[in-house]
């Protein structure tokens, strides 16, 4: 006899929830995603895509096609926000490759989620749009539709976001996302207006991230493809908002002038792009407390993604983390023995992942401190120890960091989650039900 055929149901259809379906259907089970919007839209921005998130994709046999779609950065640049000198480069082309074996990619959002819904629907997930899941069973469990429609299944995971539903059903109580404090700006223009220009073609070739460090504020920008056609310059601006305004949780138009005169002290180079922009969103940056817990205690539900661990953006880890815990699931359930063993799994699965998460997203948040620098001793101190110091353990570029970037960027889900199998198998794992021996 063969390993149990499980239906799983998953609660939101982004990111992570689409690596999570295609693991599952890769180990044999069965998938329904509900999808709440009727229509996935066409807009978006870039992302990267680390080392730690490439071995997912890897593993789920989509990287390639996700290389497809990317632009792989030569270099990351960080640099002075008044003059733009560099204070320090690390070199990711060809070097993740040789020490990850897997790339650093930037993608357009927009394409990203394609290619992973294709997969998805390729491999037999059913995808349900506007499905509204109003009410969860916890217990048989199943999931009621805003319709009046149930589905019943052996697991059912929320993988619907920061502002998650589900996270506010299993907690009991209302658990919205709070102001940061930032806002976020994002900027796309075609990349020919950098080459066209001389003092600007050196950010776009070859294709760089570069990242301006300044006082209260620092921005990121990088090329990337959309639909494969002409590429594209995606800035994205992290700077302070009035915290006793109202949540903006959707994109709306930026005022470009009041962006314009924000950055008056900022690099020419850095101006020139913004009068290249025609035009920029922005919406405000979010925070979630971290949930108690993320499984129910009847051992069917579980959250995943920014539902359970939604974090600030300034390690770029976000999508990242979504596709670990897809990844852990995934491989969990690919040795499930017997359905009674799906509780387990689950402690497996949140013991495994929360401490990970929750340094990440720790990390996340020190680091905007480190961006945001206001001028005087302690900026200049962090900028000495980037220009003159080799990387060592600590070092204020993250990314270029030994220790840290081994954590961040060498991590494989996959093989955690293998290994934790294995410590369950031994009767090992703590508060587990002691079902390993099935």
């Amino acid at each position: 006899m063969g390993p149990p055929e499980c239906q799983a149901l998953i609660v939101g259809c982004g990111i992570g929830s689409l690596a999570l379906a295609i693991g599952l259907r890769n180990a044999g089970h069965k998938v329904i995603i509900f999808e709440r919007r009727p229509e996935f839209q066409d807009v978006g921005f870039g992302i990267q895509v680390p080392p730690n998130a490439s071995k997912v994709l890897q593993h789920l046999g989509v990287l390639d096609a996700v290389r497809a779609s990317a632009i792989s950065s030569k270099a990351i640049t960080l640099r002075s926000y008044s003059n733009g000198s560099v204070l320090s480069t690390l070199t990711l082309v060809p070097d993740m490759e040789n020490i990850y074996q897997v790339p650093f990619l930037n993608v357009h959002r927009v394409d990203f989620h394609t290619i992973l819904l294709a997969q998805a629907r390729a491999a037999g997930v059913e995808i349900k749009m506007a499905s509204t899941v109003t009410k969860i069973d916890f217990s048989k469990p199943s999931v009621e539709l805003s319709n009046s429609e149930t589905y019943n299944a052996d697991v059912v995971v929320g993988g619907d976001g920061d502002g998650s539903t589900t996270r506010q059903t299993l907690l009991g109580y209302s658990d919205l996302p709070y102001h940061s404090g930032d806002k976020v700006l994002t900027l796309t223009f075609p990349a020919y207006h950098l080459r066209q220009q001389d003092e600007l073609r050196d950010l776009v070739e070859p294709p760089t991230i570069n990242a301006w460090f300044g006082p209260h504020a620092h921005v990121v920008a990088f090329t990337l493809k959309k639909h494969n056609e002409n590429d594209l310059f995606n800035i994205i601006v992290c700077r302070p908002t009035d915290v006793t305004k109202p949540v903006q949780q959707q994109p709306q138009k930026a005022d470009m002038e009041e962006l314009r005169k924000y950055s008056k002290d900022w690099d020419p180079r850095y101006r020139r792009l913004l009068d290249i922009a025609e035009q920029a969103v922005e919406w405000t940056l979010t925070e979630t407390a971290e949930p108690r817990k993320w499984c129910d205690p009847n051992g069917r539900f579980a959250l995943m993604g920014d539902a359970a661990h939604a974090m600030l953006p300034y390690l770029a880890q976000g999508a990242a983390v979504g596709l670990e815990d897809a990844a852990a699931l995934s491989a969990l359930f690919m040795h499930l023995e017997d359905k009674a063993q799906i509780p387990d799994l689950l402690t497996i699965y949140e013991r495994l992942r929360k401490p990970r998460t929750y340094e990440i997203k720790r990390r996340s948040r020190a680091m905007r401190d480190v961006n945001n620098i206001v001028d005087g001793p302690v900026q200049r101190e962090r900028d000495r120890q980037l220009l003159e110091h080799k990387p060592f353990d600590g070092y204020p570029n993250p990314w270029a960091d030994p220790v840290g970037q081994q954590w961040m960027f060498g991590y494989d889900a996959f093989r955690e989650a293998e290994e934790a199998w294995q410590i369950y198998k031994r009767g090992e794992w703590p508060l587990s039900r002691g079902l390993w021996r099935l």
